[in-house]
């Protein structure tokens, strides 16, 4: 975890102890497993190379039996293909595919298509995770953009799974962006709101009520004590989730949600994932954080 993580999200007194457990515990996990990252990348020439050798040095740190990086790429203009060509030539365990399909980019925004697309994009990994990769113990789906991320916050989460290894079978995190507003004033914002189903599974800000056009507008201020014990959900995400592999790949991302209408493609997963396992459990882990950029 970097001094700005520390600084803005430091570990609650009240659970540090419990917290570092958790961390050993996930430490000793990791152990002579084997995992694989999954991510998608667009114009990220100036994090890419960064923040993947970020994550590699973050399992193999801890002399896991295996790991491979799976990374789809389109439509880059900024040199992202040349820095993944690069990276794939000296390291045989990346895994690269490079694609111009000449699409808008889209920024961080609600928007149906950009769900349709990027749940095409990430399927494109998940088949090549299910027919090369289906033996790996974790799959770890990530955004490429991120800015920081807390490695204990990662080594948490695979400590849960160690203490319950029947009863979970995902980990998402939080993800936050430090917003500066005109005045100069700077404040923390929980991102990726529209992955987040508590116990229900509708988007709720799909359908507004008059008087609270804007449901879900508490999650950018809600803010779960680091360190606290992880939170079954229906459906998060928060920039990256861990999950255990052979289930992953019988999941279905796409658009198409179980009422008919277009939804995101996490909460389409994570409903399908629930289809395929009646007692599927995705756990929210307040201490598994990523920083994005404002």
């Amino acid at each position: 975890m970097t001094v700005v993580l520390k600084e803005i999200l430091p570990v609650e007194s009240c659970f540090r102890d419990y917290y570092a457990s958790m961390v050993d515990f996930g430490k000793q996990h990791l152990k002579n497993k084997k995992i694989v990252f999954s991510i998608i990348t667009r114009n990220t020439a100036g994090r890419i190379k960064k923040n993947i050798e970020s994550l590699i040095e973050t399992v193999s740190s801890q002399h896991i039996k295996d790991y491979a990086v799976i990374v789809y790429e389109n439509d880059s203009t900024d040199g992202t293909k040349d820095i993944l060509s690069s990276m794939a030539k000296k390291d045989s365990k990346i895994h690269i595919r490079l694609e111009d399909l000449n699409r808008v980019q889209y920024g961080p925004v609600k928007d149906l298509d950009r769900a349709t697309r990027l749940a095409e994009y990430r399927s494109e990994n998940q088949k090549l995770i299910k027919e090369k990769f289906y033996d790996f113990d974790y799959t770890i789906v990530v955004d490429s953009d991120f800015v920081e991320f807390s490695r204990d916050g990662v080594y948490n989460s695979f400590g849960f799974f160690d203490q319950h290894p029947t009863m979970i079978d995902a980990i998402a995190g939080n993800a936050f962006q430090i917003k500066t507003y005109p005045n100069g004033q700077k404040s923390l914002w929980n991102y990726d709101s529209w992955a987040f189903r508590d116990s229900w599974w509708d988007d709720l800000d799909l359908d507004p009520i008059p008087q609270v056009p804007q449901r879900m507008l508490w999650f950018g201020f809600w803010i779960p004590p680091v360190g606290s014990p992880i939170k079954k959900v229906n459906s998060a995400f928060g920039g990256m989730a861990i999950y255990k592999t052979g289930l992953y790949v019988e999941g279905v991302y796409g658009a198409k949600s179980y009422t008919g209408r277009l939804d995101l493609d996490h909460a389409v997963l994570h409903y399908s994932l629930h289809q395929q396992k009646k007692d599927f459990f995705l756990g929210l882990n307040p201490s598994q954080i990523m920083l994005m950029p404002d």
